[in-house]
């Protein structure tokens, strides 16, 4: 809960800048970028240090494939899953009801993950507290659920990055709570799509602006 409320309020304050100044442009794109990239590897850091999670990189369980990583290349590892995550979600947040449809099936798939972990601990022994993550999943779920209902074309609510950013973080954090960090790409693969597809579209801004000037 602690992730989801320090990076929504890092959404917050860009959305209240862009409110206040009435212009498109809250806190400046670059600089949001490295503080919520900060925010991952410190929100990463104490997840590892102050639970019993496991630090392997895993599919589906925490010993499949389970590869062993020394914990500082794994907090890197956690913190880059939290930051492009966020952001993804906050890329799919364009169409009405994309991102928080997309999010909505992440949530409950997460929930089914956690309680079916819950119900058999003798095979997905590592994860800590399984119960309440699935709780956690399910709640965030239902909360896109209803937030669909305002959010369906034509929106009268629209996320945000408040709403996107704590979403993308909350997304990430159970995967890597579950022991399901590479399954993320799958439950996610809408975020994924939407992301890449926006890189290569600015890619190809840039090539386009850089041969106009060479004109």
């Amino acid at each position: 809960w602690v992730g989801v409320l320090v990076m929504a309020a890092m959404g917050f304050l860009d959305d209240f800048i862009k409110v206040r100044r009435s212009h498109n442009r809250g806190i400046f794109w670059k600089q949001k970028s490295y503080v919520t990239l900060g925010f991952s590897l410190l929100l990463s850091w104490w997840l590892i240090a102050a639970t019993g999670v496991s630090e392997t990189i895993s599919f589906t369980r925490a010993t499949l494939p389970g590869w062993n990583v020394p914990w500082p290349v794994f907090v890197i590892f956690a913190g880059l899953i939290v930051w492009s995550t966020s952001n993804a979600v906050n890329v799919t947040d364009g169409l009405d009801g994309l991102a928080g449809g997309s999010a909505m099936m992440g949530f409950f798939a997460f929930a089914i993950i956690a309680y079916w972990a819950f119900r058999n601990p003798e095979v997905y022994g590592a994860i800590v507290n399984p119960l309440d993550l699935a709780v956690f999943a399910a709640a965030l779920g239902g909360a896109c659920a209803g937030f669909l209902w305002f959010n369906a074309a034509p929106a009268r609510i629209f996320m945000g990055d408040v709403g996107a950013l704590g979403i993308g973080t909350a997304l990430a954090l159970l995967a890597l709570t579950t022991d399901t960090q590479l399954l993320l790409i799958l439950i996610c693969g809408i975020n994924v799509i939407e992301a890449g597809r926006s890189m290569w579209t600015l890619a190809s801004l840039n090539d386009t602006c850089h041969l106009s000037r060479k004109s």
